[in-house]
């Protein structure tokens, strides 16, 4: 092992140590965290956006897919954020 070199960083810290020990583990909680919510499903339909409960992401659901713009309505499909 070179001192400055990669090899010298200990295992415990590289990427892919992080990627296939940390994830799975994270995975892991949040499946057990929605299994206790009653959740067998990783997506959830909440009735205006969709849960991802193994990353906690949230995505808005969309309607009116008419091809116009309603700048009123929040969930309109054709509406464009800036």
């Amino acid at each position: 092992m070179r001192a400055g070199s990669i090899d010298s960083i200990p295992p415990a810290t590289t990427a892919s140590t992080l990627w296939t020990t940390k994830f799975p583990l994270k995975v892991f909680t949040l499946d057990e965290k929605a299994l206790a919510a009653g959740v067998s499903c990783r997506f959830v339909d909440d009735g205006n956006s969709i849960t991802d409960f193994n990353t906690e992401l949230q995505w808005m659901e969309t309607s009116n897919v008419d091809g116009v713009q309603k700048p009123a309505d929040p969930t309109d499909a054709h509406n464009v954020y800036t």
